[in-house]
């Protein structure tokens, strides 16, 4: 590190001129809350998506998902009818 002739305090950045470095910027995004289930009754799937508000920038951190990646989760809303479930788990038989 160096001084400029401001007094301000610069490193070696874009080929040693005397500018000021530029800090890293990480990489800032979250994963949505989950959407409706995919069926109206037995199982389906709900999905979330991500989302990044900041971009990383300057050799900053990298995000932990792309932007609009999803991820699923299974989901039951009810039995349909005429179907026992276990757990969310449709049964081997179903009675009409």
């Amino acid at each position: 590190m160096a001084a400029n002739a401001k007094g301000e305090t610069t490193g070696c950045c874009g080929g040693c001129e005397f500018k000021a470095c530029v800090a890293p910027t990480n990489c800032v995004g979250t994963f949505g809350a989950y959407g409706a289930c995919s069926k109206t009754c037995g199982a389906g799937t709900q999905t979330a998506s991500y989302k990044i508000s900041t971009a990383a920038a300057n050799g900053g951190a990298a995000c932990a998902a792309a932007d609009t990646a999803t991820r699923s989760r299974a989901c039951t809303v009810k039995a349909c009818p005429g179907q026992v479930y276990f757990i969310g788990i449709p049964a081997v038989h179903s009675f009409p």
